[in-house]
């Protein structure tokens, strides 16, 4: 019987476990420093999204408290939202094979913002800098009501592939603002077609682990569109804040660049300033 720990995770369930395990208790990051991007869960045996297994927000979100001992009576007044820094725009589709799997473009950048009207600056940078944030990601469609993240007909694959669990990189923005985001670096689309995409955040921090884990947050991204390989317009340029984050050690490629809408347009303004 081959050994159990070979297998591929088969739920979100293992791998939130898995991190909850993991980040029990863990040691907050000392000030001053940034912390490197962890490795996002990569397995194509991931379900559609966390949602069967969380519970929806209500109005007191249960966090520990990172102030006490026995990290319960976490302030009430704590509220997260997402802010998605950089959009995804395209993609190549990739089929069913991973020999020339392309990913979405540009990769998108998420900052979860936490903010409280009883909590201190350095207080509120605490939970900002806490390690047990993990965020999942699904494909939707594009009017962002129907979960799209199962093939049509009797395909049994995903069209989401990649990453689609990841952990969080604290860092400074373009602005030199210091904040707590998770990048999307190793996405793929399957089928050609217009979707959004459906970041959920949770917290599997705490003294007991549990097998649910409430959303302190979600939002999906604007359209963006897949297209075959014939009609892909090409890669975009890293922008500042995904060169600024890299910069301090965050997982994200360094791409030069080569959207042939550009290159057309630059290709036809040499030609204009040509002509006598």
């Amino acid at each position: 019987m081959p050994d159990r720990a070979r297998r591929p995770l088969r739920s979100t369930q293992d791998a939130l476990l898995i991190v909850a395990h993991a980040s029990t208790r863990p040691p907050l990051q000392p000030h001053g420093e940034t912390e490197s991007c962890a490795s996002s869960s990569k397995t194509g045996h991931l379900p559609l999204s966390f949602s069967p297994l969380l519970e929806k927000r209500t109005k007191t979100i249960d966090v520990p408290n990172i102030y006490s001992e026995s990290r319960t009576g976490a302030p009430n007044s704590l509220t997260f939202s997402l802010n998605i820094r950089q959009q995804p725009k395209a993609a190549r589709s990739c089929g069913f094979g991973d020999k020339d799997r392309r990913t979405i473009d540009p990769p998108p950048i998420i900052e979860l913002v936490i903010e409280s009207p009883t909590l201190t600056n350095d207080q509120i940078q605490e939970y900002r800098r806490a390690r047990t944030y993990v965020m999942s990601c699904s494909i939707w469609d594009e009017t962002g009501t129907i979960d799209d993240s199962l093939m049509p007909g009797d395909y049994k694959d995903r069209r989401l592939v990649g990453s689609v669990v990841g952990t969080p990189f604290v860092g400074k923005d373009e602005y030199d603002r210091e904040g707590c985001f998770f990048t999307f670096s190793d996405l793929s689309c399957r089928t050609s077609g217009s979707f959004r995409l459906k970041f959920d955040v949770v917290m599997v921090g705490g003294t007991i682990v549990t097998r649910r884990f409430p959303t302190l947050a979600e939002k999906k991204s604007d359209v963006f569109h897949v297209y075959s390989a014939k009609v892909f317009p090409g890669m975009s340029a890293n922008t500042l804040l995904a060169k600024r984050l890299r910069e301090q050690g965050c997982d994200l490629p360094l791409k030069r660049g080569n959207d042939k809408r550009l290159r057309v347009a630059n290709r036809l303004a040499n030609l204009s300033t040509e002509v006598p």
